[in-house]
């Protein structure tokens, strides 16, 4: 890995949390709703996450798509949802996304551990928030892409799977924008299942948080360079 990762909630929070179904009531969520997260800035939701977008919603009716407003989002994303979509985005989808803006740390991690699945955004993937995540054993659905920027979540299964033996990759990251839109749904909609996938990352998380040998390969880095002269 490339860093030294302590957990969002050990860092940020003096005081666990209120449970899931209290924070889920509190911010008007219905008990049938499947909650799928994408909290990411605009940049990074490309008109294949809009498909995606579509294909979830379409694909499961009791899906609530929870985003980001951070920032404003350009006039011109807007147009592409409204045509990945047609008519069901000023309908039915539009019913069914719930924005959230800037947040403080607390409440933001209460509002990802209240998700039933994360989306990782593709082509431009995330980092921290699939940590922050994965801190709360919640699985997040990938599809790399061929830049390093698309596969950060990726690289952090891989190393649960080879340091852990967790078995992970094959249950979480797709191939195509299909693929993901058919595991994004059927995770979230089999409780089973969805909890299997998070015994696994409860399990093989540990290799991802704190790594120590982050801290020593880098030190052998620059132990090197020194020794070689580079400055």
């Amino acid at each position: 890995l490339s860093t030294y990762y302590v957990s969002p909630s050990a860092l940020f929070l003096d005081a666990p949390i209120a449970s899931r179904d209290v924070i889920r009531s509190q911010l008007g969520f219905k008990p049938v709703d499947r909650i799928y997260g994408c909290l990411q800035t605009f940049y990074k939701i490309s008109p294949v996450m809009i498909r995606i977008f579509a294909g979830i919603l379409r694909g499961d009716s009791n899906a609530v798509l929870v985003l980001s407003n951070c920032y404003p989002y350009p006039k011109s994303l807007a147009a592409q949802l409204i045509a990945s979509g047609g008519e069901e985005w000023n309908s039915e989808f539009k019913r069914r996304i719930r924005w959230f803006p800037p947040l403080d740390k607390r409440r933001y991690l209460a509002l990802v551990s209240i998700c039933d699945i994360h989306l990782d955004p593709t082509p431009f993937g995330g980092c921290n928030t699939s940590y922050d995540a994965f801190d709360f054993n919640i699985p997040v659905i990938t599809l790399p892409s061929s830049k390093i920027s698309g596969r950060f979540t990726f690289g952090l299964y891989k190393k649960m799977d080879a340091d852990t033996g967790v078995d992970i990759v094959k249950d979480v990251v797709a191939t195509t924008p299909e693929s993901y839109i058919a595991r994004a749904i059927e995770i979230a909609s089999n409780p089973k299942l969805r909890n299997m996938i998070s015994r696994k990352i409860e399990n093989g998380k540990r290799s991802i948080f704190m790594c120590s040998n982050v801290i020593t390969e880098y030190e052998a880095l620059f132990n090197n360079a020194l020794h070689n002269g580079i400055h």
